[in-house]
C-alpha cells in the first residue's frame, strides 16, 4: 500500500473520496447558470435593501 506522506489511512480516504462526491459524475456548472445565479441574488438583494431604506425613512406606513 503506497502511503500518503506516511500517513496510509489518507490513502483510504481519498480512495473512497471519489463515492462520497460522485467524482466526475455530475456535468460541469456552465459559466452561464453561475451567472445568472448571481444576477437573481443581486437583484434580490438590492430589493431587500431598498424595501430595508424604504421602511426606515417611513415607518408611519408600516
Amino acid at each position: 500500500m503506497a502511503t500518503t506522506l506516511g500517513f496510509p489511512r489518507q490513502d483510504r480516504v481519498n480512495a473512497s473520496q471519489g463515492a462520497v462526491n460522485g467524482a466526475g459524475r455530475r456535468r460541469p456548472e456552465s459559466l452561464t447558470d453561475s451567472v445568472i445565479e448571481n444576477l437573481v441574488a443581486a437583484l434580490l438583494g438590492v430589493a431587500l435593501l431598498a424595501y430595508l431604506v424604504y421602511a426606515l425613512v417611513r415607518p408611519e406606513r408600516f
